[in-house]
């Protein structure tokens, strides 16, 4: 079982996004977000995610939690 830590999830969700093995980064940034909701950083990781994977749709609308990030 993995950790139950936003961090930790956000950060393995960037690393297998390098991999790149999308499926499982996106599993790790929906782990993200179950942990913290209101995470703005993981709502923008997951955007990218979606994003390149090519899901335009709900990519766009977490690509909107960019605004909330501070210092992006």
């Amino acid at each position: 079982m993995l950790p139950a830590h936003g961090g930790f999830q956000r950060t393995l969700g960037n690393c297998l996004l390098e991999l790149p093995d999308l499926q499982a980064a996106e599993r790790a940034a929906r782990r993200a977000l179950a942990i913290a909701p209101e995470s703005a950083a993981d709502h923008y990781n997951l955007a990218v995610l979606l994003l390149t994977g090519g899901q335009i749709g709900e990519g766009r609308l977490e690509y909107e939690w960019r605004w909330r990030v501070p210092g992006l």
